[in-house]
């Protein structure tokens, strides 16, 4: 029978609720009292040896709160057997040793549950190390059963559980959970629709995920679900299969608070028609995260099926992704570099909201220190895409008050329609205002191979501000390339105005391009399509503004606005030194606007220089 390894590294110390009432059966110092039982209520409460916790008088009497300490006083790391799990006791290494918890080999299956939560908490230099743990979902051919899951390759609140307060609480410490996971795989013999769902590679739970402080690492933690029907049976049953979160999966809440927080190279894997991966690290209603450092590098959510959708590469959180500092407190540096959503749909290449709630699905990401969104690709193979890097649904959504904002480098692509090739917000704004530092959106990309492209760096769908950023603004690199029609090279916005002012650096846009094949090509660099009222707003920023060498181009159809095209008025006034020049609009059937086509006219200042 296989084994999992949770190893405590030296230096490192750990408490575990449900998962560590485990006790000690290895080397050295076995007779000393090296355990304090605190006890609301077993009648265990005091210090014991070894011997005496494994004896029965104590082992049958621990329960749920239940809080043991070990303080060992020997020399030799230790070998902790998990021969009785408690559901609900909080094990707290304070040795400063080396220690490795192997579970039993007779417990099935092989994976750290309770039913009152799971609790790590370190009180120093401490730290635990979970890897290569495995919670396979077993089958049984009833053909009754539809519903098949696989939850937390380490860790799992979820599972044969009734209450709903099951949060995996994790406090302090250097943590590694490396290479754990959650499969829910096999050949189902029955004529029904069935569905797998694995989730949580490393962790699960019914409630919340709380990481408070200290440094965790996931590494290579999946989630994968990849069922399907034996047909050697005559079976005409079918499967969907379903992977969220390759890390961790939360019901409610994934919520990080202080500490640094690295989720490198999980996935969240399904395979089969009308499968979904959602995920790749983490999966949970809502994501917060508060005066932390965090990377999010190369996870990845893969579905591959007739109509398999993948939904944010590193999170998919429906009602918002919450990411803050405080200038008080602590303001972390944030990364997602990276990161795929791959499917024959794809949503978010990070990240991913989705809610009808106007005021839930947001993706905030305000008060840090440096922001970097970089290398993300949302990549769907036979439909639509939105959002190389992040996919908002509803919620009005910000980058502000950050020091520098590097978005570089995202990449939409599809053969369906591609939108956004780093940003695409449905039915809201997106504000990146008030950043301190140099504020970058460049190199963005939004491909259709067989459609249209809009927005090559962002796309809104209810206008957009950059504006009140004390530094430099550079929109440079962007290409939105559709088969059909391309608009908006940069950006790209629908119903409300976009404003692009009160900067007090340098506002460059340039190399910007929308290229369409069999359509028409619209805004090399900026395209506002407003209702009656709104308009493109470039005003009040003090360094002045830059608008050069952007194009729209069309290699069958007419082209529009090299640089800006307006459906409402354009006004640029009372900025420094304007700069407007070597825009072009290039079409095979007729050309507007080299640089500015405005449906409703143009207001600019006379000293602003145009040719």
């Amino acid at each position: 029978m296989r084994k999992k390894i949770f190893k405590a590294r030296t230096n490192q110390k750990v408490l575990g609720a449900a998962m560590l009432a485990a006790m000690l059966v290895g080397a050295g110092g076995a007779e000393a009292a090296d355990y304090h039982i605190t006890s609301p209520g077993s009648g265990v409460e005091g210090h014991h040896s070894l011997q005496d916790l494994l004896a029965d008088t104590i082992n049958v009497n621990l329960q749920s709160g239940d809080r043991i300490i070990f303080t060992p006083t020997a020399a030799a790391a230790q070998v902790i057997d998990a021969s009785f799990l408690r559901p609900g006791i909080e094990f707290v290494n304070e040795s400063g040793k080396e220690i490795t918890i192997q579970e039993d080999s007779n417990l099935t299956p092989m994976v750290i549950s309770g039913n009152k939560g799971v609790v790590l908490t370190t009180d120093g230099n401490g730290g635990f190390k979970i890897e290569n743990a495995v919670n396979n979902n077993r089958y049984s051919d009833d053909s009754t059963s539809t519903d098949f899951k696989a939850y937390g390759g380490a860790i799992d609140t979820v599972s044969d559980n009734v209450n709903s307060n099951r949060n995996v609480t994790i406090n302090g410490g250097e943590n590694t959970f490396k290479a754990n996971k959650a499969n829910s795989t096999g050949s189902l013999s029955n004529d029904a629709v069935n569905t797998s769902t694995a989730a949580g590679g490393a962790i699960a739970s019914n409630n919340n995920v709380d990481l408070n402080g200290g440094k965790n690492i996931f590494e290579s933690n999946s989630a994968t679900s990849n069922a399907t029907i034996y047909t050697g049976g005559g079976y005409t049953g079918s499967v969907v299969n379903h992977a969220t979160g390759g890390a961790i999966y939360a019901k409610n809440a994934a919520n990080i608070s202080g500490g640094e927080h690295v989720f490198d190279q999980n996935t969240a894997t399904a395979t089969g028609a009308s499968s979904t991966a959602s995920g790749g690290a983490i999966y949970a209603a809502v994501a917060t995260a508060a005066n932390a450092d965090l990377a999010f590098t190369g996870n990845k959510a893969s579905a591959t099926g007739a109509g398999a959708a993948a939904r944010g590469g590193a999170i998919y959180a429906p009602n918002g992704v919450n990411i803050t500092g405080d200038a008080d407190i602590y303001q972390g540096d944030i990364l997602l570099d990276g990161n795929k959503a791959e499917g024959e749909a794809a949503y978010g290449g990070a990240i991913f909201t989705n809610s009808s709630n106007s005021n839930r699905s947001s993706v905030v990401i305000d008060n840090n220190n440096d922001v970097a969104i970089t290398n993300n690709q949302a990549t769907a193979t036979n439909g639509e895409v939105q959002g190389g890097a992040i996919r908002v649904h509803y919620g009005p959504s910000s980058i502000s008050g950050n020091n520098n904002v590097t978005i570089d480098g995202n990449k939409a692509t599809a053969t369906g329609s591609a939108s956004g090739g780093a940003i695409h917000v449905y039915g809201n704004s997106i504000n990146i205002v008030s950043n301190t530092g140099a504020v970058g959106i460049t190199n963005n990309e939004a491909k259709s191979s067989a459609d249209s492209a809009v927005g090559g760096a962002i796309r809104s769908g209810w206008g957009l501000n950059i504006g009140g950023n004390k530094n430099t603004v550079t929109i440079a690199g962007n290409k939105a390339d559709g088969a059909v029609n391309a608009q908006g090279g940069a950006i790209y916005t629908t119903d409300r105005s976009i404003s692009i002012g009160e900067n007090e650096g340098l506002v460059t846009i340039t190399d910007n391009h929308a290229i369409a094949g069999t359509g028409f090509a619209r805004g090399g660099a900026i395209y506002g399509r407003y209702g009656t009222g709104y308009a493109t707003n470039i005003n009040n920023n003090a360094a002045g503004v830059a608008v050069t060498k952007n194009t729209a181009q069309s290699t069958s159809d007419a082209a529009s606005g090299g640089a800006i095209y307006s459906e409402g008025a354009l006004n640029i006034n009372d900025n420094g030194d304007v700069n407007i020049s070597e825009n072009d609009a290039q079409g095979t059937t007729i050309a507007y606007g080299g640089a500015v086509y405005a449906v409703s006219g143009v207001d600019m200042d006379a000293n602003a220089s145009a040719s």
